[in-house]
């Protein structure tokens, strides 16, 4: 799914019968986001199909999800283009503080030498 950004930017391009229901839909879509995604303690992808493309996206959430400490990323199609992503936001100063896990078994690649070491300075164990 989109960032709360992503999809203020998305709607800017749609029409509306009546365009004060554009900041309505994107203040519903901000506070799933904010009462949802953003606390949660694991996010859980396994199994989804996603790939480097989803990545992308997710790496544009997670910097803002404090509380998380376990990413399940089993059983996907990430290759070390997407692995190199996760490994940004792992290095982001900020970024997830409180992550200490993430589960990475059966995608198309392993993680990157990247992801390695950013999880090695982060003290962020890596499963796969």
């Amino acid at each position: 799914p989109r960032t709360p950004e992503g999809m203020h930017t998305l709607l800017m391009e749609k029409k509306f019968t009546n365009g004060a229901d554009r900041e309505v839909v994107v203040k519903l879509y901000t506070n799933v986001a904010e009462r949802c995604i953003y606390p949660a303690t694991m996010l859980d992808y396994d199994g989804f199909g996603f790939g480097d493309e989803e990545m992308k996206v997710l790496c544009e959430w997670w910097p803002k999800c404090k509380e998380v400490f376990k990413l399940d990323l089993n059983n996907n199609a990430f290759t070390a283009t997407g692995w190199d992503l996760l490994a940004e936001v792992v290095g982001r100063e900020g970024a997830m503080p409180k992550l200490k896990e993430i589960n990475a078994f059966d995608n198309k690649d392993e993680p990157s030498a990247k992801l390695r070491e950013a999880c090695k300075k982060r003290g962020v164990g890596l499963s796969t």
